[in-house]
């Protein structure tokens, strides 16, 4: 696993966000696979958990892009 943090202004991150978003999407399309972005959730566990997912999801915060592996049905979550 790799993670990439940025800090900085919000438009820096937004423009970070955006060009890692891009790379996913282009090294999907360059490996052929079928993939699609979607807006996500870490898990969070305790009471407060699915007030802290919603407000990631609702605020699109985290993105997965799934990827039709061995299904196209069902995709896996492989870059997030």
């Amino acid at each position: 696993m790799r993670e990439y943090v940025r800090i900085g202004s919000p438009e820096d991150v937004q423009a970070f966000r955006t060009r890692r978003i891009e790379r996913s999407r282009a090294l999907a399309r360059m490996l052929r696979l079928p993939a699609d972005l979607a807006v996500a959730n870490d898990r969070f566990s305790g009471r407060g958990g699915k007030i802290f997912a919603d407000s990631q999801r609702v605020q699109q915060l985290n993105f997965e892009l799934l990827v039709g592996v061995t299904n196209l049905q069902r995709k896996t979550a492989c870059l997030s």
